[in-house]
């Protein structure tokens, strides 16, 4: 029999305080937040699943995870070696899609993925926009200035916002379903069913 357990990351409050804001827990940062993933799912087999711990487990993850998910691994193998040695988790792999890997290449403030050039080749790419247009912000803004942290030129800002507009509403993980980004859907989207643990057993 198997089990799959979701553990949506970045939807709590401390202290139960909900009223708390992003900073209420204390400083985060990657190393704070796997130890309390592993604290998480060290509670679930021990705990509450008990039945479970001697299944293979798989972490798996996409975006962040492709940071969450290695931390959380290693917290996994040092706990593996040292304090739980005669009771592991049975951890067999993990995989991470569409991964971050960190922050100096697609994620992050200073990642060159944050660059316009990146979003105007991803979404001419996929055609979404008009070919006359692209040639227009590339003769315009240069493929240098978009692929780095320059300032761009008003008539560069221009053609990127009509850009937008050609390429009106979307949703980025599924670029081919036809969607507006309405307030409506980013409410059930950011406050729905994204934001709980859910266990299917």
């Amino acid at each position: 029999m198997g089990a799959v357990t979701y553990l949506q990351v970045g939807f709590s409050y401390c202290h139960g305080d909900p009223t708390g804001d992003g900073n209420s827990c204390g400083a985060w940062n990657d190393t704070r937040a796997a130890n309390a993933e592993f604290a998480s799912l060290r509670g679930w087999f021990d705990d509450k699943f008990p039945e479970y711990k001697a299944n293979d487990l798989y972490l798996i993850g996409e975006s962040y995870a492709g940071v969450y998910i290695p931390k959380l691994a290693q917290e996994v193998i040092a706990d593996n070696a040292g304090a739980h040695t005669s009771d592991p988790l049975n951890m067999k792999g993990f995989a991470v899609g569409d991964a971050c890997t960190g922050s100096d290449v697609l994620c992050g403030d200073n990642a060159a993925g944050n660059y316009p050039w990146w979003t105007v080749m991803f979404f001419y790419g996929h055609g979404q926009f008009s070919t006359k247009l692209f040639n227009a912000i590339v003769d315009e803004c240069t493929v240098a200035a978009l692929q780095s942290n320059q300032a761009l030129s008003p008539d560069c800002q221009s053609l990127l916002a009509q850009m937008n507009e050609e390429i009106g509403g979307y949703y980025a993980y599924n670029l081919c379903v036809s969607i507006t980004m309405s307030i409506t859907f980013l409410q059930m989207y950011f406050m729905g069913s994204c934001c709980r643990i859910v266990n299917f057993l």
